[in-house]
């Protein structure tokens, strides 16, 4: 009896799996479904303990001085990244411009700093985006 139970689940199994099969394109109707993803993105929120959504969200973006960065452009870049962050996407956004007046790297500390003092929340309740 279990050897005849046996192949059966595999019989059904590959019925299920065969590409051509119309079963396996119900399951892929399945597996694509919004509600799938949310499913998924939910549990994994759970298991790495993070929020599934964000209180709030801040970003910090970072470029060099134009006479430092003649050719990237990056200045440009930068502010229409700041203004999609809080115009489109209603994100808290500042530009930190990175010169040579001071080292570098401790502007760079300074503005990080001032970011997570600024909009940190409880553990893991806030997104910070550099």
């Amino acid at each position: 009896m279990a050897q005849e139970q046996m192949e059966a689940d595999i019989h059904a199994h590959v019925l299920f799996t065969k590409p051509d099969s119309k079963h396996a394109a119900q399951r892929k109707e399945t597996t694509d479904s919004d509600d799938s993803l949310a499913f998924w993105e939910e549990s994994t929120c759970k298991e790495l303990e993070v929020p599934y959504t964000y209180q709030n969200v801040a970003a910090l973006i970072i470029h060099w001085a134009k006479h430092l960065d003649e050719e990237l452009e990056c200045k440009e870049k930068s502010e229409e990244l700041h203004q999609l962050f809080q115009t489109h996407i209603n994100f808290k956004s500042k530009i930190l411009e990175l010169h040579n007046e001071k080292p570098p790297q401790r502007q760079l500390r300074h503005a990080l700093d001032t970011l997570a003092l600024d909009h940190d929340g409880t553990c893991r309740s806030n997104l910070l985006i550099v």
